[in-house]
């Protein structure tokens, strides 16, 4: 009968290193996958944060000036600085219905840009 090989010193730190990696790599891929979704980023050198896209930020249509403006949908150069103009001219847009009173914007623009935009810098100018 033949007696088991022993194993050296050197097949046990190989193993270990082996482990030691696995386990990394597990890891690593949980963190990558639970990463954005849970509110969690991992930053190594070199990379950088991503900005919130346009879609995840509301617009503020009494702080937004002309250019930010058109980035909502169906608002191009001129409507956005008609927009601006009348809300220098008479007041901030109490809510986003307000916008009708500008020249160009009837209720389906409204409704288009409700889920991406607020009235909220709503105040009494001084």
């Amino acid at each position: 009968m033949r007696r088991p090989a022993k194993i050296t010193k050197s097949e046990i730190l190989l193993l270990a290193a082996a482990l030691v990696f696995a386990a990394l790599v597990i890891v690593l891929h949980l963190v990558r996958v639970s990463g954005p979704e849970q509110g969690r980023y991992t930053v190594t050198a070199g990379q950088t944060i991503p900005r919130p896209r346009a879609e995840d930020v509301l617009i503020d249509v009494n702080t937004a000036d002309a250019e930010t403006l058109q980035r909502l949908p169906g608002i191009g150069e001129a409507l956005a600085e008609r927009i601006v103009a009348d809300r220098e001219a008479n007041a901030p847009f109490a809510d986003l219905k307000d916008l009708t009173r500008v020249s160009g914007v009837g209720e389906k623009t409204v409704e288009a840009i409700a889920p991406y935009a607020t009235a909220g810098g709503a105040q009494e100018r001084r």
